[in-house]
C-alpha cells in the first residue's frame, strides 16, 4: 500500500480536536510501524513465520478474547501481541520470542503485557498445563491463535507443515517433526479457550494422519 494511501484512510480514523483535521503525527507513526513489522517478517527463510501468518494469529487472539468476554483494552494486547509475537524468527535460536518481545517494547515502551505474552510462546509454554483459561485467559487466546493452522483441512494443515520444513531445509515433513507433533496429543486439551472442540478433535485428527504418513514415506 502507498503512503498516500494509507495516510488516507488514517484520515477516517484519527481526527484533531476541531474535527476537521486529522492527526498527522499519529497516522506517520502507523505507517512506520507497518514498515518496520513488514521489514521484520521479510527476513530471509520465512515460510511460515510469515506477516500473513502473525496478522492471522492477530486478528483470531482478538476474536477469541471479544467472543469470551474479555474487555477491549485486553482484546486490543492480544491483537498487538499476535502482530509481534514472530516478529524476530531464526531457526535454531532460543531466543526469539525474548527477542520480539523486545522489538515490541522498542516501539511500544509501555506495552509490557503484551511483550510479556509474547514471551510466553515458546515450545514449552504451548506444551505446558499451567496456562489455563482460569488463570491467564489472554495467554489462552494468543497461544490458540498461534495453534490454529493445526486444525485446519488437511489440505492447507500440510501446506502449514511443508512451510515449516523447508525453514528448516527440508522439501518435505520430516518424521522428527511428526513426532513433536505427538506431544500435543499427550496434552488434556491442545486448545486451552472455551468453546474450541471442533478445533480441538480436527487437530487431534491432522496429527495422527500425518504421523501415520510419514511413517509410510519413511518405510
Amino acid at each position: 500500500k502507498s503512503h498516500a494511501g494509507f495516510t488516507g484512510r488514517c484520515k477516517n480514523l484519527y481526527w484533531g480536536s476541531s474535527g476537521v483535521s486529522f492527526n498527522l503525527e499519529v497516522c506517520y507513526n502507523m505507517y512506520m510501524e507497518r514498515k518496520l513489522i513488514t521489514e521484520y517478517y521479510s527476513t530471509p527463510v520465512r515460510y511460515y513465520h510469515t506477516y500473513e501468518h502473525a496478522f492471522r494469529v492477530a486478528h483470531s487472539a482478538q476474536h477469541l478474547a471479544e467472543e469470551n468476554g474479555l474487555t477491549e483494552e485486553q482484546s486490543l494486547d492480544c491483537y498487538i501481541a499476535g502482530i509481534w509475537h514472530d516478529a524476530v524468527y531464526v531457526v535454531g535460536n532460543k531466543d526469539n520470542e525474548e527477542q520480539s518481545a523486545q522489538t515490541l517494547l522498542f516501539m511500544h515502551p509501555l506495552k509490557t503485557i503484551p511483550a510479556n505474552m509474547v514471551r510466553r510462546t515458546t515450545v514449552a509454554d504451548h506444551l505446558s498445563e499451567e496456562i489455563t483459561w482460569e488463570n491467564d485467559p489472554m495467554q489462552c487466546c494468543l497461544l490458540d491463535a498461534d495453534l490454529i493452522p493445526l486444525s485446519l483441512k488437511w489440505i492447507f494443515f500440510m501446506e502449514a507443515q511443508r512451510n515449516i520444513a523447508k525453514e528448516h531445509g527440508f522439501d518435505e515433513v520430516t518424521l522428527e517433526h511428526a513426532k513433536f507433533l505427538t506431544q500435543f496429543l499427550d496434552k488434556k486439551r491442545i486448545y486451552r479457550c472455551p468453546g474450541m472442540e471442533i478445533y480441538e478433535k480436527s487437530a487431534r485428527a491432522n496429527i495422527d494422519q500425518l504421523l501415520n504418513e510419514v511413517r509410510k514415506w519413511h518405510d
